[in-house]
């Protein structure tokens, strides 16, 4: 609850918890962990199937046919896990705004280093924002404030709290980078 920003589906009669009723256990983004883990073991045996003596005898390719096709049925299954999670999940936007603004905007920070970067240098950038940043928080400012208020920045801070913030909020994550579509779904592991 102290970031409260995404939830789990919840399907009717599973048990959240077993001793607390009230919290909902992430177990889907558990299973998907899990079987992440078990694919990368087996991408281990098949990285070890690239040594091969002579004519790459069986002890390469009797492994990857245990490997290979145990590997192709943990995706498919962590797949599908995944587009089970993510159809279902909830996720409150109000939440996030709120939990951004907690922190004042220093999350944008980013953004603002890559406005200044071209015009003062990487390192000098580097430098003067963390500076400012740091004489904002004691002075308990929002990093707006904390980029206008200082002097080492001059000309550059208008425009450096233009680029962290947006309209006149702290640079949230979809002002930042468009979204991206990870798979062409359905994949032909989905079918799996």
């Amino acid at each position: 609850p102290e970031i409260g920003e995404l939830r789990e589906p919840s399907t009717p009669g599973a048990v959240g918890s077993i001793t607390m009723p009230h919290k909902r256990n992430p177990e889907g983004s558990e299973h998907l962990d899990t079987l992440a883990r078990l694919v990368r073991a087996q991408a281990t045996t098949l990285l070890e199937g690239m040594v091969g003596e002579h004519e790459r005898d069986g002890r390469a390719w009797k492994a990857e046919w245990i490997a290979l096709p145990e590997a192709c049925l943990l995706t498919g299954a962590a797949l599908a896990q995944a587009r089970r999670l993510l159809e279902g999940l909830e996720v409150d936007a109000g939440r996030m705004a709120r939990n951004l603004a907690a922190g004042g905007g220093y999350a944008a920070s980013e953004a603002v280093l890559a406005e200044l970067s071209p015009r003062l240098g990487k390192h000098r950038a580097q430098e003067l924002l963390q500076d400012a940043l740091r004489a904002g928080r004691e002075r308990g400012e929002t990093l707006e404030e904390a980029l206008r208020g200082s002097g080492a920045l001059d000309g550059a801070a208008p425009a450096a709290a233009t680029a962290g913030c947006h309209r006149g909020r702290p640079v949230g994550l979809s002002t930042v980078a468009p979204r991206l579509g990870l798979a062409l779904l359905p994949t032909p592991l989905a079918r799996l």
